[in-house]
């Protein structure tokens, strides 16, 4: 099963959502904050992939 591009976007917005509220509830920040932090977490988490998963990082 492949999701559409649509439905590709509601997961990441509700993802987005999720751990916004989340970073919110543990700091105490606003949502602009907390949005950025969620966004630097996810980078890293891409970063994190792409280096685990090249041979030539090891």
């Amino acid at each position: 099963m492949t999701l559409t591009r649509e439905e590709l976007k509601n997961v990441h917005n509700n993802v987005m959502t999720i751990m916004e509220n989340r970073i919110m509830m543990l700091t105490g920040c606003d949502r602009l904050a907390a949005n950025l932090t969620a966004n630097e977490v996810l980078n890293i988490d891409r970063d994190a992939e792409y280096l685990l998963s090249n041979p030539e990082c090891k």
